[in-house]
């Protein structure tokens, strides 16, 4: 009886197989948005466009009910009681405000402009001006304990050296000491001496 011939052994490399073609419902990733820049987001450049922007979007924004909380407007009683026979008392003031930076040739408007946000975002608790003549007589910051936190005490070292340089009059006060009167007059006198006055004006 004749033999069959044997059949061929064919023999395949199996070749590799994308990882997207893995799964039929696999979906492609999701590519996050990356800025361009380190400090400024490029999807949108200019002021306007980037208000513009954020408003299509749908942004939402929600309007505060107080404008101070219960403890600072304790405070601020108090401030009124000492002080409000001389001085108006303003709360939550820009820092960008009370302060002027001139131009200045070592530095770029860039620079000038980003050292500027970094205070200008800064608000102060009260401000004290002074109902003769209207100048400024004295900034307190209230001090509670957010401000142990890591970010405040960056925020609270930064503003001690701006209004250092600035010769700004300058008072930290603390939450478990509402009752103390704060040194105002004798920080004033300090930074910006009283000029000589006649005897029927009043000092303050």
């Amino acid at each position: 009886m004749p033999r069959k011939a044997a059949s061929p052994i064919i023999i395949t490399t199996p070749k590799p197989v994308p990882s997207s073609a893995a799964s039929p419902l696999a979906k492609p990733p999701t590519r996050g948005y990356t800025p361009q820049k380190t400090y400024r987001d490029s999807r949108w450049q200019e002021r306007d466009e980037l208000f513009q922007g954020m408003v299509a979007e749908g942004i939402l924004l929600e309007g505060k009910e107080w404008l101070i909380t219960r403890c600072e407007k304790n405070y601020f009683d108090n401030l009124e009681k000492w002080f409000g026979h001389y001085c108006h008392i303003h709360c939550q003031v820009s820092l960008g405000r009370l302060i002027n930076f001139p131009e200045q040739p070592e530095f770029s408007e860039e620079e000038r402009k980003r050292f500027f946000a970094i205070y200008n975002g800064m608000a102060m608790d009260y401000v004290l001006v002074s109902k003769k003549n209207n100048k400024i007589v004295c900034v307190i910051e209230l001090d509670d304990p957010s401000h142990e936190r890591a970010d405040r005490i960056i925020r609270d070292r930064w503003l001690n050296t701006i209004m250092t340089l600035a010769q700004v009059p300058f008072v930290r006060a603390s939450v478990t000491k509402l009752e103390e009167m704060p040194p105002v007059w004798d920080t004033r006198d300090k930074i910006r001496p009283l000029v000589p006055t006649a005897k029927s004006e009043p000092l303050h």
